[in-house]
């Protein structure tokens, strides 16, 4: 490695050198390596020069708030990148890879099915909040699924580019539905973008099973007597 090393390629590093299987500590002059002799030379081939230093930087910063620590510092080379325009499949993964810090922060996985959740907040939400202001408020979504097997998702993590409309948390309360801002940062489009989260909660599964349940009584009822 030479002295341009990135934040992002610092990460790339983290990650080749979990895959080793070897166990890095950062010290006040550097980094010590801990495990199988022949394993630990390879990490050291692989951290040359100020990849090594980068690389302890970066755990050092991750010490306290490893999830916000590691989830900043790509952030800020996602938004490097799109302003450069370069190293789009970089860009791709680092995003991916702060979904997931983000998703451990929930206790959930992220997930890319989440169609059927984007349609229960159109219809359980935006109804209260009138559709003139839909526009932009699910934007960039990310969806995340609790780590039980099957389980489908129950968080969408919007990045809009307009703070959300001021009704929209008393809608989602409306429809049982949870809104908060995390200080967390938006990794889509970072500075630019706002990180929304909405989940649906156990109450608004339960009000929309019975609010189906009584329109079905509704429709047999009307269709009883509207027979001959």
């Amino acid at each position: 490695m030479n002295g341009s090393t990135t934040p992002a390629h610092a990460f790339e590093l983290l990650v080749r050198l979990a895959e080793t299987g070897v166990r890095a500590e950062p010290t006040r002059h550097g980094l010590r390596l801990h495990g199988d002799a022949s394993r630990v030379a390879d990490a050291r081939r692989l951290l040359r020069g100020e990849g090594r230093r980068e690389v302890a930087r970066l755990l050092r910063d991750a010490a306290t708030r490893p999830d916000l620590a590691h989830a900043e510092v790509l952030c800020r080379e996602i938004r490097r990148l799109a302003v450069e325009y370069v190293e789009r499949r970089l860009q791709a993964r680092l995003q991916e890879a702060v979904a997931r810090l983000f998703g451990l922060r929930l206790g959930m996985l992220p997930t890319r099915h989440g169609s059927r959740l984007r349609r229960d907040f159109r219809r359980e939400v935006l109804p209260w909040l009138g559709r003139e202001r839909e526009t932009g408020i699910l934007d960039h979504c990310w969806f995340f699924r609790p780590p039980s097997r099957g389980a489908r998702a129950r968080v969408i993590a919007s990045h809009p580019y307009a703070p959300p409309p001021a009704g929209l948390a008393v809608a989602c309360m409306l429809a049982g539905w949870r809104l908060w801002r995390p200080a967390f940062p938006s990794w889509w489009a970072p500075g630019r973008t706002h990180l929304v989260v909405l989940e649906r909660t156990r109450e608004a599964a339960e009000l929309a099973a019975f609010r189906r349940r009584v329109w079905r009584e509704v429709i047999r009822e009307a269709t009883r007597g509207a027979r001959p």
